[in-house]
């Protein structure tokens, strides 16, 4: 029977719960985190459960984590989480170590028809029938003291998921999926997820399918230049400068400072503090020789229209495995098929979704089946 949380606040009472949990076969993780005013998230409580205990801990007065690491480092401990990504990406941050084996029931439940990117409470709603406390949804959980109502809200994060994570695990195994996941779970535990390359921060910046040629190579320079200014000042990038400035900056391409005074948006204190390092990058970068980066391009109609086929074969069999599309693929990557048919990295033509669904596009590519209506419902014909 789980005990009730447990608020630990002393390295004792860390030491004491580290080591109640340690021969756990798995534990259920959640963290709570502040961002709007950092560039990195700031960890304000960590929600470990186990069958029979449950805790939150107080990183923001305990210094020395050292114990919980050990668990979490633990690989014959499954590390469960919903909707990992976040906290794999804080835990990185602290510590340049990802804990192994992950459960993301998120990603899980996907594959039990539960929707995509169910939200925690809904999981919890659909499995346990249980309606979750959502008072607490707007936090500041950097304020301390933190009172029993926010501990027990926060403890809830993890003492359900414990339960949910044996339901969700059970029902993958009546339908011989269970083994399904075990390379998303791995990629999950991939540190490249959460190393941002900054040379490649450019493609992400809204209004960049504006830009051609060296103005491109102007925005990658700049953007690397924002993402690494953000990191050391540890301020969000867009407190540094926003994207619509990036690219009229790319646009405009100043060489003065008279010129640069006139980009919207851009403010004196900016040009103040960062001018001359904003025009020393792309008077260098407008000085090399220019390299080729491509924004993707668009379909032509034809194209387009295969695609929409295409999501249409992929929607059919999701819906025949009870299985939600967004797992499978998304359109961007049917794109990428089709103008990569022979690629055999692609996730589609891998594995569990190769079986579900990426053979049957593969063979519509190839005029083997085809999609008709019957009886007014769409289907495959061979």
């Amino acid at each position: 029977m789980m005990t009730d949380e447990l608020y630990i606040k002393t390295d004792e009472q860390l030491d004491a719960f580290c080591t109640q949990i340690k021969n756990s076969p798995y534990i259920a993780i959640d963290t709570e985190f502040m961002r709007e005013k950092t560039y990195y998230p700031q960890l304000c409580l960590i929600q470990i459960a186990t069958e029979d205990h449950i805790a939150c801990i107080d990183p923001l007065v305990i210094k020395d984590l050292k114990p919980l690491w050990a668990i979490l480092y633990d690989e014959n401990i499954i590390k469960i989480f919903h909707a990992a990504r976040q906290d794999l990406e804080l835990i990185y941050n602290l510590t340049q170590n990802i804990p192994k084996p992950i459960f993301d029931t998120q990603i899980a439940a996907t594959l039990l028809g539960l929707g995509d990117q169910i939200g925690y409470a809904t999981l919890v709603k659909s499995m346990l029938n249980i309606d979750l406390d959502k008072s607490q949804t707007r936090t500041d959980w950097s304020q301390r003291p933190l009172d029993k109502e926010q501990i027990k809200y926060a403890a809830n994060d993890v003492k359900y998921l414990v339960k949910c994570y044996g339901l969700v695990r059970s029902q993958l195994n009546d339908k011989n999926r269970l083994d399904w996941l075990d390379k998303d779970f791995e990629q999950l535990s991939n540190s490249n997820l959460y190393d941002v390359d900054v040379q490649q921060t450019w493609m992400k910046v809204s209004g960049k399918q504006k830009l051609k040629g060296n103005a491109l190579g102007v925005l990658r320079t700049l953007s690397a230049w924002r993402e690494k200014t953000a990191q050391e000042k540890d301020l969000p990038k867009k407190w540094v400068m926003k994207d619509d400035i990036l690219i009229g900056l790319a646009m405009k391409r100043p060489k003065n400072t008279v010129q640069l005074a006139k980009i919207r948006g851009l403010t004196t204190d900016t040009i103040s503090r960062n001018g001359n390092t904003i025009l020393n990058l792309i008077n260098e970068t407008e000085h090399q020789t220019p390299e080729r980066l491509n924004t993707p391009g668009k379909l032509n109609q034809e194209q387009d229209a295969l695609i929409d086929s295409l999501m249409a074969v992929m929607r059919f069999r999701a819906s025949q495995e009870n299985i939600s599309p967004a797992m499978i693929a998304n359109r961007k990557d049917l794109e990428q098929l089709l103008i990569e048919q022979n690629n055999t990295e692609l996730a589609i033509t891998q594995g569990w979704r190769k079986a579900v669904a990426g053979d049957s596009i593969v063979d519509f590519l190839n005029g083997k089946i085809q999609l008709i209506v019957k009886d007014g419902k769409l289907t495959i014909a061979n």
